[in-house]
């Protein structure tokens, strides 16, 4: 049998003709793998621009109505100046889109999780276990300690 040489781990190794096709046979696999791997990141990349795209594109449309209603609002205000009108008389600005307090912000993630036993949830406001003192004792009727105005006699 022949014999051929093959660099693994940085060193020369002798190695028969089944071994080395083997060898070959697992270093076939490994780039069909990283090759289907590498297919489907792309996929992933392609799906994810696309959703980018879609976003950017919804923005742009929000933000050119916004302008079209401010060249309302804008037209507006004019012909009020031109009556007359100012101040509270004019109708409010629309709002940006995506400034200020009426501004449409994503909303907030939702997060369900159990609540913390009261103890837990607030270490300082727990209460202290407190000891009771519990009167086992059995008290009768001792005549020496007994009120002398009363009577007891029976």
């Amino acid at each position: 049998m022949k014999a051929w040489q093959k660099l693994f781990d940085g060193k020369a190794q002798i190695v028969t003709p089944p071994e080395f096709k083997q060898l070959v046979h697992q270093l076939e696999e490994k780039h069909q793998l990283e090759k289907g791997e590498k297919a489907v990141r792309a996929a992933a990349q392609v799906a994810k621009a696309a959703v980018k795209a879609a976003d950017a594109q919804a923005k742009r449309d929000t933000m050119d109505k916004y302008e079209q209603d401010m060249a309302v609002w804008r037209d507006e205000c004019a012909i009020l100046y031109v009556n007359g009108k100012c101040g509270k008389a004019l109708p409010p600005k629309p709002p940006h889109p995506f400034k200020g307090k009426r501004g449409k912000h994503p909303p907030l993630p939702v997060i369900k999780c159990t609540p913390l036993p009261e103890s837990m949830a607030h270490p300082h406001c727990a209460a202290a276990p407190t000891k009771a003192l519990v009167d086992t004792v059995e008290y009768s009727e001792d005549l020496e300690y007994a009120d002398p105005d009363t009577d007891n006699d029976d």
